[in-house]
């Protein structure tokens, strides 16, 4: 609760500092402090403060009207803490204005920009090809044979499996992890790859058969076997 600590003590400088209201209320936003979120829904909590009473707070969005949040009974209180959850019916930006105005009419605002990104990513396999090499051997000719010279042969042996291919998602990918099973173990390998919306990704893999996992900002996850 240092947080919490923090934001009192600046109240009551605040308060000491001015023996008439010439400032605008003081805003707080401690949960979440923006950025991408998995869910659709998400819980915003903050605080709204002025030394001579709060009017009103209010939220808006560009998904919502406007909402206040004071209760009247709580009005003309110094100190309010705010908690709403943001639900939207699907995924996709949305910024959030949030507006703590005094009882003297003076007002200000917060905006808290957020990513709800309830969908998986999506990843395209584009090739998969066998890593072929070949082992040579010589061997005589068969007795008899008009040919006596010495015969090489070429033993094609299978050394695994290359993937090419593209990881996408609308709010960016944030990793591409490659999974398969070698000596009774379980591996992963994180590609070493720029982020972004679509991220072109190869690898070679010693088996021959292999998971891409693609996982994008908010956490979510997608699997696809390339074999």
């Amino acid at each position: 609760m240092r947080w919490l600590l923090s934001i009192l003590f600046l109240f009551a400088l605040t308060s000491c500092m001015r023996s008439n209201d010439t400032l605008s209320p003081l805003l707080s936003v401690v949960q979440p402090q923006g950025g991408v979120f998995k869910d659709r829904k998400v819980r915003v909590v903050g605080y709204a403060m002025d030394d001579t009473g709060l009017g009103s707070v209010r939220v808006k969005s560009n998904i919502q009207k406007e909402t206040e949040l004071l209760p009247e009974k709580e009005r003309g209180d110094k100190l309010y803490q705010f908690s709403f959850i943001v639900n939207t019916p699907q995924s996709g930006q949305v910024e959030l204005t949030i507006t703590a105005t005094d009882l003297s009419g003076r007002s200000r605002e917060m905006k808290l920009p957020l990513v709800l990104d309830a969908r998986q990513p999506q990843i395209r396999l584009e090739r998969t090809e066998p890593i072929v090499e070949y082992t040579t051997r010589t061997v005589a000719p068969p007795p008899g044979s008009e040919n006596q010279e010495p015969i090489v042969e070429r033993t094609p042996v299978n050394k695994g499996i290359r993937i090419t291919g593209r990881a996408l998602d609308d709010t960016g990918v944030d990793k591409v992890v490659v999974q398969y099973q070698q000596g009774g173990k379980t591996l992963y390998n994180t590609l070493s790859l720029p982020k972004g919306k679509e991220v072109p990704f190869y690898v070679e893999v010693p088996v021959r058969s292999a998971t891409i996992i693609a996982v994008d900002a908010a956490g979510n996850r997608i699997s696809v076997q390339a074999r």
